[in-house]
């Protein structure tokens, strides 16, 4: 199931990458898609159409009910102005607290356009 998730997720980057100019963003900018719309997926770079954001949002919700891992999808254009995209990932992810309190049950796929990571 994990696996079907990234390739989806990979091929969704691809077939709908669109430019869009680059905004610094920090990581208190993004918001929480669990908290806003008990979704798993934030679009900020405008990568995904509303019917593979959906798809996304029901695959991981189904995942996150059967095996209670928590899956979030994010893309930004670009991670400024953290020092790169690994630091920003971190920085999401513990901000957000994905996974299961005493657990590591999170993921997040963090996809930065104009960083190319």
């Amino acid at each position: 199931m994990l696996k079907k998730v990234l390739v989806l997720t990979l091929i969704c980057v691809v077939l709908f990458c669109i430019a869009v100019p680059a905004e610094a963003i920090t990581v208190r900018e993004v918001p929480n898609p669990h908290l806003n719309n008990k979704g798993w997926v934030t679009d900020m770079a405008n990568l995904l159409n509303a019917e593979t954001e959906a798809q996304l949002n029901q695959l991981l919700s189904n995942l996150e009910k059967k095996t209670g891992n928590e899956i979030a999808v994010v893309t930004v254009t670009d991670t400024a102005p953290s020092s790169n995209p690994k630091q920003f990932a971190r920085d999401l992810f513990y901000r957000w607290g994905l996974g299961k309190r005493g657990k590591t049950y999170g993921v997040l796929f963090l996809i930065s356009k104009d960083d190319r990571k």
